[in-house]
């Protein structure tokens, strides 16, 4: 299920963290709930809303979609994700179904899982990788990016995604630092903000001044990017 991942350029566009299916995100995440109230939606119709908000943002369904992680994590929901707009790669978070078999088969997104290098119109699969650590490397436009669900610099060693996911989070760092990566394009953080110049967020909402819009992976490697990326802060 890596075919599509070749079809990554400047002009695909980048989210993550729907979280489909999942009505309490809002009552966390501050920023949504401030969305559905703006566009005439109850803070309980997330589902609902999160579903339109896709498909404003996209319009075709050829045009290629990066989603870094935490799409749906129920399995009863599979079949009404094929009512999404667009060529979708789901890159697997840690709120993700894992049968990326079904999600293929009933809704048509790709989901990968793993390490993976792209090079030369190829796709090499890393070996010997932990079980969490899902990441995609590739070249363009003269910057080698590595895509992951995780931010993986800026973090404190004693925080919450150190103590969890640490192992995973050092085993990308590393891989960032062997495969000479400039840039971690990830999401996971939703609204906080870490600061560290090399890691562009890019989950639902981070994007300023329209929140409800995905950028292009053209806009999300600018240097100005994070400068656009600092409306919130908050608790995850």
């Amino acid at each position: 299920m890596t075919e599509r991942l070749l079809n990554i350029t400047l002009d695909t566009l980048m989210v993550a963290d729907m979280h489909m299916h999942e009505e309490d995100i809002v009552f966390y995440q501050h920023p949504r709930k401030r969305i559905l109230e703006e566009d005439g939606y109850q803070e309980t119709e997330w589902c609902t809303a999160s579903y339109d908000f896709w498909n404003n943002a996209v319009k075709e369904d050829s045009t290629v979609v990066f989603h870094l992680g935490d799409l749906l994590n129920d399995k009863a929901h599979i079949d009404t994700l094929g009512d999404l707009n667009g060529s979708i790669i789901n890159l697997k978070g840690n709120h993700d179904i894992s049968n990326s078999g079904k999600l293929k088969k009933k809704a048509d997104i790709d989901q990968i899982k793993g390490c993976h290098f792209i090079q030369n119109g190829l796709v090499f699969e890393l070996n010997n990788v932990p079980k969490m650590a899902h990441c995609v490397i590739m070249d363009i436009d003269g910057v080698r990016i590595m895509f992951t669900h995780y931010m993986i610099f800026g973090l404190s060693e004693d925080g919450f995604d150190m103590q969890k996911f640490g192992p995973t989070i050092t085993f990308l760092q590393q891989l960032f630092e062997q495969m000479n990566c400039d840039i971690n394009i990830h999401g996971h953080i939703h609204t906080n903000r870490y600061d560290d110049p090399r890691c562009r967020c890019v989950s639902f909402g981070q994007y300023y001044p329209d929140m409800r819009r995905f950028p292009t992976l053209r806009e999300v490697i600018a240097p100005e990017y994070n400068t656009m990326n600092k409306f919130f802060t908050g608790k995850m």
